[in-house]
């Protein structure tokens, strides 16, 4: 399935419960957050490696550029790839040391950054990858965007292995990837322009240490003798530590069309069971789907019946 280019504003969710009269909200912590502007600190005549404790290594470049046709009004962008620095290593990588604790408040991290892959003219074509580290160096997982397949895949903590996500991509298109790691459940999930497009996946297979220490943008090559003129430009560089809703939360309304829509908030990258019930003494399994990294799930064509009242409550799948 192709995800198309359209990008999505974020927005605040408030969470109703339908048994505590009122509101309560999930609050967020910022880690780090940086647009790549002048006003911040980065200089477009330098490399982006350097400035503003931003790091890397590798012989890609890598940088600060203003694209107003494919980013507009978002000022300057950072980006990395396109090198004709000889020899070419097999991947380059630019990050920025986060090094953060996670606490029992804010157990919940969710990465977001605004970005583009801009095609190769030389018929020759790379990876470009999102992958998280702890602490130790260790990298536990990875989100890549193949440019000569244009498809989407994710890796684990198991070195050298992808499994397709089955979506794909345009070149030029503008996409806002949005990751959650829920850190005491070892699990984390993905969306691009708010379409899922990993399930609920481990953060590690192997006991490393789950804390985190950067989250790295990466070149990656096919073929060292022939690299790709190809590279990624992103912006909006987002990470919060955010608190969950515990147990799940439910909120029922009813959507322009006049049918009823149903939203469980709850743990993202946990799964919940939706039931039913006409008595509140005997209940039916409805659904069962993953809290996306919003921290919500919504639910459409809920069941329906002769029953003058109808009952739903939610609860993480055992």
């Amino acid at each position: 399935m192709r995800i198309g280019f359209k990008i999505y504003s974020g927005v605040f969710l408030i969470i109703a419960s339908l048994i505590v009269n009122g509101f309560c909200q999930t609050q967020s912590l910022l880690i780090y957050k940086t647009g790549f502007e002048i006003e911040e600190g980065f200089n477009p005549q330098y490399t982006l490696i350097g400035q503003n404790g931003w790091t890397g290594e590798g012989s890609a470049w890598n940088g600060l550029t203003v694209d107003e046709i494919f980013f507009p009004g978002f000022g300057q962008q950072a980006y990395i790839g396109y090198s004709n620095v000889i020899p070419v290593t097999t991947a380059s990588v630019v990050w920025r040391p986060l090094n953060y604790q996670i606490t029992s408040n804010y157990p919940v991290i969710k990465f977001s950054v605004i970005f583009q892959i801009k095609d190769s003219s030389n018929g020759h074509y790379d990876d470009f990858r999102w992958s998280v580290y702890n602490t130790n160096d260790q990298r536990l997982f990875s989100i890549d965007f193949d440019n000569e397949t244009l498809n989407i895949n994710y890796s684990l903590d198991t070195a050298g292995e992808f499994y397709s996500t089955g979506y794909s991509f345009f070149n030029y298109g503008l996409y806002r990837l949005t990751i959650a790691m829920n850190f005491p459940r070892n699990r984390w999930i993905a969306e691009i322009n708010d379409v899922q497009v990993t399930p609920s996946l481990p953060m590690t297979t192997k006991g490393y240490a789950l804390s985190l220490g950067d989250i790295d943008a990466s070149w990656v090559l096919h073929d060292t003798n022939n690299p790709g003129n190809n590279y990624m430009i992103f912006d909006e560089f987002i990470v919060t530590a955010e608190t969950i809703v515990n147990p799940p939360q439910l909120k029922i309304t009813k959507t322009s069309t006049n049918s009823t829509e149903l939203k469980l908030y709850g743990e993202p990258a946990v799964e919940y069971v939706i039931q039913t019930s006409t008595n509140l003494l005997q209940w039916t399994d409805f659904s069962t789907n993953t809290v996306l990294p919003s921290g919500a799930i919504t639910f459409t064509n809920l069941p329906s019946g002769t029953d003058a009242f109808r009952f739903f409550r939610g609860k993480i799948k055992m």
